[in-house]
C-alpha cells in the first residue's frame, strides 16, 4: 500500500508547483542554450581564422563534427565545440547550427545556398527524347533562359551522355508519373551519374489533368533566386546506413523553416556503393534553404543534394 505521503492528490498540485516546474524547465533550456551560444561563439571565432587562411565555409563547417582546432598549439590544443554538440538531440544540433550561422552573420559573414552546393553556367542548350509532354516541358522550362537553343537525342541514355560530354547544358527527363510516384529508371540515371535538377513542372497532355512531371538536369547546380512568395523545394538523397534518421532531419527542417514535402521509400542499393539510399524532398515558403544545408554538412555527412528547384505548377 503506498504511503500517505506518495498518495497523489489533486490538491497537492498546486499553481505555484507548476509555476515552480516551469521555471525550472526553462531554467534548464536557457543554461543549454547559453552553453550551446558558448560553443558557437569560439566555434564561429576559429571559423574565420581558417576563413583567413584560405579555407572555404562548406570545408570549414563539414569539420565541426570532429572538433575544429580553436588554437593553434597541437594536438593538446585542439578543441571538439562541435562535436560536444554532435551527441546530442537534433533539436540541439540544429540549434548549434543556427547560433553558429547567426554569429557569422553578427562579423559580415552571411551564407547562402550557393556556399554548400556545386554551382555552374551551363550553355543554354537543351536536349530530350521529342514527344507531346516533352515539348510542353521544353516550352516552360525554356521561358527562364534568354536564349535557348535544342537539340533532340534518341534515348534518355544519349540525352544524359550529352549533358555529361559538355554538349548540352540541360538535358530534360520525365521524373514521375501520376501522383508523385518516381520513374525508378530516371531516378537510376540521376544516381548514377550525379546529375542535378535545376526545375521541375507538370505536363497536362490532352486530358486536362497532371500527365507526368519532368525535370530539367544538369551537372551543376542553378540556385533559383529566393522570392517571397515562391514554393522552393530542396532534394536530397540519404544513405539508410548513415548517421541520424529521417525524424532527426525533419527535426533539423522545422528549425530552419522548411517542411517536408514528400519521402521517396523505393530504395536501391546504388552501383559501387555499399548502402541503400532514399530521397527527401522538402519545401519552404520563400526561404532559403542556406540553414538547412549547413546543418547537413556539419551532422549528415553521407547526404547528397540532388535538386534545388521551383515546381513550376
Amino acid at each position: 500500500m503506498p504511503t500517505e505521503e506518495t498518495v497523489f492528490s489533486a490538491d497537492k498540485v498546486t499553481t505555484e508547483n507548476l509555476a515552480a516546474l516551469h521555471r525550472r524547465a526553462h531554467m534548464t533550456s536557457d543554461a543549454r542554450i547559453a552553453e550551446l551560444s558558448f560553443l558557437a561563439g569560439r566555434t564561429t571565432n576559429r571559423a574565420l581564422e581558417l576563413l583567413g587562411d584560405g579555407m572555404d565555409l562548406y570545408e570549414i563547417l563539414s569539420l565541426i563534427p570532429e572538433g575544429i582546432p580553436l588554437s593553434d598549439e597541437g594536438a593538446a590544443g585542439v578543441g571538439r565545440a562541435g562535436a560536444r554538440a554532435a551527441y546530442e538531440m537534433a533539436y540541439d544540433r540544429a540549434v548549434f547550427t543556427d547560433l553558429c550561422l547567426e554569429k557569422l552573420a553578427e562579423r559580415g559573414i552571411s551564407p547562402t545556398e550557393s556556399d554548400f552546393l556545386p554551382t555552374g553556367n551551363p550553355p543554354e542548350t537543351f536536349t530530350y527524347v521529342r514527344n507531346a509532354y516533352a515539348d510542353e516541358a521544353y516550352d516552360v522550362f525554356s521561358t527562364e533562359f534568354s536564349d535557348p537553343r535544342v537539340k533532340y537525342s534518341h534515348t534518355f541514355a544519349e540525352a544524359v551522355k550529352s549533358v555529361l560530354d559538355g554538349e548540352c547544358g540541360y538535358c530534360l527527363l520525365p521524373l514521375a508519373e501520376k501522383g508523385g510516384v518516381r520513374l525508378s529508371s530516371v531516378t537510376d540515371l540521376l544516381a548514377k551519374n550525379d546529375l542535378k535538377i535545376a526545375s521541375v513542372t507538370p505536363v497536362f497532355g490532352f486530358s486536362g489533368d497532371a500527365e507526368l512531371w519532368y525535370a530539367l538536369v544538369s551537372r551543376t547546380f542553378r540556385v533559383p533566386k529566393v522570392a517571397g512568395e515562391d514554393d522552393r523545394y530542396l532534394e536530397i538523397r540519404c544513405s539508410e546506413e548513415g548517421e541520424g534518421t529521417l525524424a532527426d532531419l525533419l527535426t533539423a527542417a522545422r528549425v530552419f523553416g522548411a517542411t517536408l514535402y514528400r519521402v521517396h521509400t523505393v530504395t536501391r542499393r546504388m552501383s559501387g556503393e555499399d548502402g541503400f539510399y532514399y530521397t527527401v524532398v522538402f519545401r519552404t515558403e520563400g526561404k532559403s534553404f542556406a540553414g538547412l544545408l549547413a546543418y547537413l554538412t556539419m551532422y549528415t555527412e553521407t547526404y547528397v543534394p540532388v535538386g534545388i528547384y521551383k515546381n513550376l505548377e
